[in-house]
């Protein structure tokens, strides 16, 4: 038994499932002459253990989580609020590293100029099932939950690197509004567009071919210019001289 206490005129028995039933029935008495009090605890015990199981996972994850800032804070150092980092005399556009989401994959690419040190602290910090190195590509692949810490690492190495982030991946994938516009929508975004001297280079183009001297017709012409002296005063703001 567990547990077996004559306490007063009772002796109380506590039953788990790892001690068998002494085999007293319930308030009966016990071979010393006092009363037998059964409490069964195998119900209480199995729900104690998987608090306990769950109370020893939870400070197990906590403490794992501390050993990664921990790292992540030996490797990093403090916050770049407080220290400067990286090569200040590296920029993005002079450093070579480069990091952009390929949508195909839903994982990250990056290319980089070889850097032991960075070669060391990304393996370090990126476990192995996070990454993937393609040797004749020269690429690495990183899964998305390690793009802030990879992106901060090239930071404090190299200054900084051309990033194309999920967000502006997907917003350059989708066709412009301009492609599923009415045609009508289209052709005005287009004249919008035009600065005055294409514009006047386009209307003397046409008048060439509109004017009746040149074979065209009279009412597309006089439509022409009609047009033009709108569009020369009232859209390109040029006084008619």
């Amino acid at each position: 038994m567990n547990f077996s206490k004559v306490v007063g005129n009772a002796h109380v028995v506590l039953i788990s499932s790892l001690n068998q039933d002494a085999g007293w029935p319930l308030n009966d008495t016990c071979p010393c002459g006092a009363k037998a009090i059964k409490i069964d605890l195998t119900g209480s015990q199995a729900a104690y253990t998987q608090q306990n199981q769950a109370a020893q996972a939870a400070r197990q994850q906590q403490a794992a989580s501390q050993y990664f800032r921990s790292q992540y804070q030996s490797i990093f150092g403090p916050p770049k609020s407080t220290q400067q980092t990286g090569n200040q005399n590296m920029n993005p556009k002079t450093s070579n590293a480069r990091i952009w989401c390929d949508q195909s994959v839903s994982a990250y690419r990056m290319t980089i100029p070889f850097n032991q040190q960075f070669n060391e602290t990304f393996k370090t910090l990126i476990p192995a099932s996070d990454r993937n190195w393609n040797p004749d590509a020269k690429t690495w692949t990183i899964t998305e939950k390690y793009f802030d810490p990879t992106k901060r690492l090239i930071e404090q190495l190299f200054g900084g690197a051309t990033i194309i982030s999920r967000s502006a991946s997907e917003k350059a994938s989708q066709p412009p509004p301009i492609k599923v516009a009415p045609i009508d929508n289209v052709f005005l975004q287009f004249i919008k567009l035009l600065p005055y001297e294409a514009a006047q280079k386009a209307y003397r183009a046409a008048a060439l071919i509109l004017h009746p001297d040149k074979g065209g017709d009279m009412t597309k012409m006089a439509d022409l210019n009609a047009c033009w002296q709108r569009l020369e005063k009232e859209w390109f703001n040029k006084s008619q001289q």
